[in-house]
């Protein structure tokens, strides 16, 4: 959190404040935020007796960096603080995990980042799913669907390489390449703009005890993650 928030800074934001459970993590944040010369706009707070002191200053929003039953966990306690505004997460919140642990919390408005999504609706997803159920007997997930991507790819960059120049050279001839998981194309420097899911969480309250859902908000190409009006 102390790294996010420097780069936040950084990048225009007025202030910012890092929460953390480990001790170490909190005093080189503090040190990193000196090194950066933003240490008058950031506080590092430590500890869960902390947490409500991150909500004094009434933040636009909170960003949970952990997955799984931690961040359900955190989840619960900044909505039992009182905090009612967005929590935005990394793509480790597109998890049963989290999703299970969450049962039972309102979850409020949040928004998180994922590589899969199965309500995608390109024909490319909707042929591997079908081919993986009659396989298979159940709906494909986020690992199946980029393993077969990858595959691709490394067909692609195979072809008639003798080397590793040729395999590259092939790599990079990949453009707005319809997977079964994204959109890809490849960019200089072996780097990789694809298709990024925004989610949020509806909540279910037909059973005896809510639970949150994930649905898709939008989807994006990576590199318009970049657009900060955009985002905003």
């Amino acid at each position: 959190t102390g790294i996010l928030s420097i780069c936040a800074l950084k990048l225009g934001a007025r202030e910012a404040i890092g929460y953390d459970i480990d001790e170490w993590s909190a005093d080189n944040a503090r040190h990193n935020a000196v090194i950066n010369q933003v240490d008058n706009r950031f506080m590092a707070l430590l500890g869960d007796a902390q947490l409500r002191a991150l909500l004094v200053p009434d933040p636009q929003f909170i960003l949970i960096s952990s997955g799984g039953k931690r961040a359900a966990a955190l989840v619960r306690q900044i909505r039992e603080a009182g905090f009612n505004g967005i929590l935005c997460g990394p793509d480790t919140m597109d998890d049963d995990e989290f999703i299970h642990a969450l049962a039972g919390v309102e979850p409020g408005e949040m928004i998180y980042t994922a590589f899969f999504s199965e309500e995608n609706s390109s024909r490319e997803f909707k042929e591997f799913r079908k081919d993986f159920r009659a396989k298979f007997f159940h709906n494909p997930g986020a690992c199946e669907t980029q393993s077969y991507d990858a595959l691709i790819f490394l067909s692609v960059g195979l072809d008639k390489a003798e080397n590793l120049l040729d395999f590259d050279r092939n790599w990079r001839t990949i453009r707005n390449h319809y997977g079964a998981a994204a959109a890809y194309t490849m960019l200089k420097k072996g780097q990789v703009d694809r298709t990024v899911y925004l989610k949020s969480l509806g909540v279910d309250r037909m059973g005896e005890k809510i639970r949150p859902y994930p649905r898709l908000s939008r989807q994006i190409q990576y590199s318009k993650l970049q657009d900060y009006k955009l985002m905003k």
